[in-house]
């Protein structure tokens, strides 16, 4: 059982962690991790680390304990004379055969980010945001086929290999938090709520199915789902 996220050194900092079975292993420079995945005896994380040179985090992949990938380009795209931080990471690592693909954000001035699907370190596709708000989550490969989701204009949405297809919602605000495809049939998890607050308390789970919805709980406290997973019987 493997799980990525964020431990503490023995000075308190937050670092990149990993844990296998419940024993941790601290990724080097790894400032956060946020998606983990095991192909064969290998083991990729993306994540986080600081820039040495800038102080700004940098996108990047561990693979078994180690730096497999880092998208030091992205940072020099970013303005260091912004009055907002704005930084790059890769929030969700996919493996399929001997390729890997990497779904990596920059932040530029909030809220504008550039979103990039990433092939074997080659830009596989872009999803470039000037000027509404867009974020994406989750990343998952199915054949040939490169699946994102997440939000735009706080509309939940998803991209095959980069088109766009809007999932139907039935609040004002959403957002898709998982995505898995198993043959022809594309599911995805995620939350609806009828404002922008984030501290409203009523927030709705639910999933679709080929886009068609289904609230799976009514929540008067936040429901929140973030992971997707089909096996057929």
């Amino acid at each position: 059982m493997y799980v990525a996220g964020n431990g503490r050194n023995e000075e308190g900092y937050v670092v990149a962690t990993v844990w296998k079975n419940e024993k941790a292993e601290v990724l080097p420079n790894g400032f956060m991790a946020h998606s983990v995945f095991v192909s064969g005896n290998d083991v990729y994380v993306a994540g986080i680390e600081k820039s040495e040179k800038t102080g700004i985090t940098i996108a990047t992949v561990w693979k078994n304990g180690e730096v497999y990938q880092t998208f030091t380009e992205v940072v020099d795209e970013i303005d260091l004379n912004s009055d907002r931080i704005a930084y790059a990471e890769a929030s969700s690592v996919f493996v399929s055969g001997n390729d890997v693909y990497v779904l990596e954000r920059t932040y530029h001035p909030f809220p504008i980010h550039d979103i990039r699907v990433w092939k074997n370190g080659v830009i596989l596709y872009l999803l470039d945001n000037e000027s509404n708000w867009m974020d994406a989550i989750s990343l998952f490969v199915s054949g040939n086929d490169a699946y994102v989701c997440g939000s735009e204009e706080n509309i939940p949405i998803f991209w095959k290999n980069g088109n766009k297809q809007t999932l139907p919602s039935g609040t004002n605000y959403g957002v898709a938090n998982s995505i898995f495809v198993s043959g022809n049939d594309v599911y995805v998890v995620g939350t609806e709520r009828e404002t922008y607050s984030p501290v409203s308390q009523s927030w709705d789970a639910k999933l679709w199915t080929n886009g068609i919805g289904k609230v799976l709980a009514n929540g008067e406290t936040r429901i929140i789902p973030y992971s997707v997973f089909v096996v057929k019987k």
